[in-house]
């Protein structure tokens, strides 16, 4: 069900990128119920978001604009109608530009083959030498055995967006393990559990940003928002920038100014991050770029100089990142 995602040698090195942003929100009490045992359990969680700017390059953007795009497309037309499709994402939601059906079964054949797929999961493997960076199964994974999958139904892989002035979006979460299904392939084999639970799989979005240039006039920000507080943060479009968010985060795409002449381009790609110890406190903050390391295979065993795991949960913001709305309170157990 689980399936690593090749890597590559790279002479690519986490110092090449900046932090710009380590933050935690969203504070919640959740019930982690697993198949192994009959006892619930409160836990404390939060949504972590990370922005790195100069993640990736000007070789890797245009390969992947034109992957979604044409080669020398003029984007003043919007996204070709040839790969994309008015959908939406269920019943009664609005219609906004997508990606359709061959043009996604063309990317994740591109993904076995174009240099830039591996060389992105290259780098996020030397951020985090702690996980291994698997795929995101397959959508039958996470439904009812007798679900019938439609289109729309449930994300897959792989998400485009190609964002419009005037468009409507609505805030959503990616994906949320404490939300599947009892009887769903994966809760059968690694229980119903919170994202962020210590030793299991963390589901986590990377959002890539590919237009050339992006005026802060031109709006089309990605907004996070902190539930219990009705407060957020918010990130601009900007190129070579990448934005890391565990998928219970709850966010949506802010739509274009009508300054705007042409689609924002984001390409967003899930994945697991599969811890590689027993009880490994599972998250994506990180309070600055590691060193370098070698390039992680399936045996490597971090020796990497980063901040001490935390003892508990509730020094783990505090450690990794700026922690903001219902972060910041008290933890909620204790009140």
């Amino acid at each position: 069900m689980i399936e690593p995602l090749a890597l590559h040698d790279t002479k690519w090195t986490p110092a090449k990128a900046s932090i710009v942003m380590s933050i935690a929100l969203d504070q919640q009490v959740c019930v982690n119920l697993t198949l192994n045992s009959s006892e619930m359990e409160l836990q404390t969680r939060h949504c972590h978001i990370l922005v790195l700017d100069n993640f990736f390059g000007e070789e890797e953007r245009t390969e992947l604009l034109d992957l979604i795009t044409l080669p020398s497309w003029n984007h003043a037309n919007g996204p070709p109608a040839r790969k994309w499709e008015r959908i939406s994402d269920g019943p009664g939601l609005p219609l906004t530009w997508g990606l359709n059906k061959d043009s996604l079964l063309e990317v994740e054949r591109a993904s076995a083959n174009l240099p830039t797929f591996k060389e992105i999961i290259s780098r996020l493997a030397k951020l985090y030498p702690d996980y291994i960076i698997c795929k995101q199964p397959h959508n039958c994974h996470f439904v009812p055995p007798k679900y019938v999958i439609n289109e729309g139904d449930v994300c897959g892989q792989f998400v485009a967006n190609a964002a419009m002035p005037h468009e409507d979006f609505r805030w959503h979460v990616d994906a949320d393990p404490s939300e599947f299904p009892e009887d769903c392939a994966w809760v059968k084999q690694h229980g119903q559990y919170v994202n962020t639970n210590p030793g299991k799989p963390l589901f986590v979005t990377c959002l890539l940003y590919l237009n050339a240039e992006w005026p802060m006039d031109w709006a089309a920000e990605t907004l996070f928002l902190d539930d219990a507080t009705d407060c957020g943060v918010f990130v601009r479009p900007k190129p070579y920038r990448c934005v890391l968010m565990e998928m219970h985060t709850v966010h949506r795409l802010s739509p274009p100014s009508p300054l705007a002449p042409y689609p924002r381009y984001s390409f967003v790609w899930k994945l697991l991050f599969v811890p590689r110890r027993d009880n490994h406190i599972c998250t994506i903050a990180l309070a600055r770029v590691p060193p370098s390391v070698p390039n992680p295979g399936s045996d490597f065993t971090s020796e990497l100089e980063t901040l001490p795991e935390p003892r508990a949960r509730e020094s783990e913001t505090s450690l990794y990142s700026v922690v903001f709305g219902a972060a910041s309170l008290p933890d909620l157990q204790t009140i």
